[in-house]
């Protein structure tokens, strides 16, 4: 749907713009609003309250898990037919609250940038090279290998960064990114660099990333390679994403690993099985999940899922989806939930 600007203002005031994306064209200017409600019903076992010192099964009204709810602006300028200016700005909201995510109106993400023949540069704050890639190859949302302690550089959000992508070239494409931390205490603390390479052709992909970061002061240096393929055989893709973290930061080695299929059972049913591993190196503090999504789509816009998490910690690792964690519990989630894309 296009519409001018004082028209789609007039028409937010009296109806809530939340059925559809909504694009307005500007001679060659074009603004989409575009937005996620998701919010989900489930119980978790063995919250942990690191203050009571008490561990117990609780139920949760929540923001979504399959997508968290947002609220985005993105638009692009036409400057001649090989090139054009783009934007985007991207609030996260909590579903079940109406608060916004962390507390920056903007928190998912602002950017402004150039794209054209010689490929896409953008710059402010942004998701890092790892989110956009490897959500095909790691189960992604509420319950996801990011979550784990090493790990969330596998989808993160970077101030101050510039990021590029060159054109496709026969399916092969390579992106690198960089981020100042401006930290005042070092002239190179929270600094980070990115880069990866993808492949596609056909029904296969693949990917590998390098991924590097300075801590506050600057004196240490975590790492993260990442790696990850798939590949569609009619209604089923199976999937692998494998990612070793070197975290001096954390005093930490380890590799996660997420054996994944999602499998369209019918054109609105969706399966998808994931077993995520979590290893740390030269201790027996491991961690493993598996998790089941079925997600029903009502229609384009509208679906219901339903997910089952099975979380078992060993030795003193702690890692957990809800609570502060205990070493050595199990978590065990269950939930049901629905999404409004618009």
């Amino acid at each position: 749907m296009r519409i001018k600007p004082l028209a789609l203002a007039t028409a937010c005031a009296l109806v809530p713009c939340l059925s559809h994306a909504v694009t307005y064209d500007i001679k060659d200017t074009s603004v989409t609003l575009y937005g996620v409600a998701s919010l989900d019903a489930l119980g978790a076992s063995n919250v942990y309250d690191a203050t009571t010192k008490t561990s117990t099964d609780k139920f949760y009204l929540d923001n979504g898990s399959q997508t968290s709810s947002r609220f985005g602006i993105k638009g692009e300028h036409v400057i001649n037919p090989g090139l054009k200016a783009i934007f985007g700005l991207e609030a996260g909201l909590q579903a079940d609250t109406g608060q916004t995510a962390s507390g920056q109106l903007f928190n998912r993400g602002t950017y402004l940038g150039l794209q054209g023949n010689f490929g896409k540069l953008t710059a402010g704050r942004q998701w890092n090279l790892n989110d956009d890639t490897f959500g095909a190859y790691f189960v992604f949302g509420g319950y996801a290998v990011f979550r784990l302690s090493e790990f969330g550089d596998v989808s993160n959000l970077y101030n101050n960064s510039i990021k590029y992508y060159t054109p496709s070239f026969g399916g092969l494409q390579f992106g690198v990114m960089a981020g100042a931390g401006e930290a005042k205490s070092s002239s190179d603390g929270g600094n980070m660099g990115e880069a990866v390479v993808t492949y596609g052709i056909g029904g296969f992909s693949a990917a590998v990333s390098y991924h590097a970061n300075k801590d506050g002061a600057g004196s240490k240096t975590d790492r993260l390679t990442t790696a990850g393929l798939n590949y569609q055989i009619g209604p089923v893709k199976p999937r692998f994403g494998y990612s070793i973290a070197h975290y001096p930061s954390l005093s930490s080695n380890a590799v996660a690993y997420d054996l994944g299929v999602d499998w369209a059972i019918t054109p609105p049913v969706l399966l998808s099985v994931d077993y995520v591993a979590r290893d740390q190196k030269e201790s027996p503090d491991d961690t493993q999940f598996f998790r089941v999504r079925l997600i029903y789509a009502i229609d384009s816009a509208v679906s219901i899922y339903g997910n089952v998490v099975l979380m078992d910690n060993k030795g003193v690792a702690k890692e957990r989806f809800y609570g502060d964690g205990l070493a050595g519990q199990k978590q065990n989630v269950f939930g049901i939930g629905m999404q409004y894309v618009f």
